[in-house]
């Protein structure tokens, strides 16, 4: 968990669950052109299965297992993908991410694509 002191005149502070991080992590990997959720993950009601948060002293350093879809280019994906981790975490949380390390453990082959080419090439 993150503690944040607020500033005012109050002594506060604000604490951040890991778990919101690795959610916040996980939705920002998504939003990347050619990423899909890998299949370990279907069915799961969080974006943060697959997502690895480690933080001290403010810094974050983030695992992410993605799959990239088919005829995209992994390293272009995965680019994509560390740089929105990296800008939605930093500037949700205030926290510095350090590293945003990306495992492609697979790659998904749109299966309508290819009933689809199949079905025309019947008629």
């Amino acid at each position: 968990m993150t503690e944040f002191k607020t500033s005012g005149d109050c002594a506060s502070v604000i604490h951040i669950a890991d778990e919101v991080v690795s959610v916040i992590a996980g939705a920002a990997a998504m939003d990347a052109d050619g990423t899909v959720v890998p299949l370990s993950m279907l069915g799961k009601k969080s974006y943060g299965k697959g997502v690895k948060v480690s933080i001290t002293d403010n810094k974050a350093v983030i695992d992410i297992n993605i799959n990239v879809k088919f005829g995209f280019k992994i390293q272009h994906v995965a680019e994509e993908v560390q740089k929105n981790v990296k800008n939605a975490v930093e500037t949700m949380t205030a926290l510095e991410v350090t590293e945003v390390n990306v495992f492609v453990v697979g790659v998904d082959f749109d299966k309508k694509k290819h009933d689809d080419s199949e079905a025309e090439d019947a008629v």
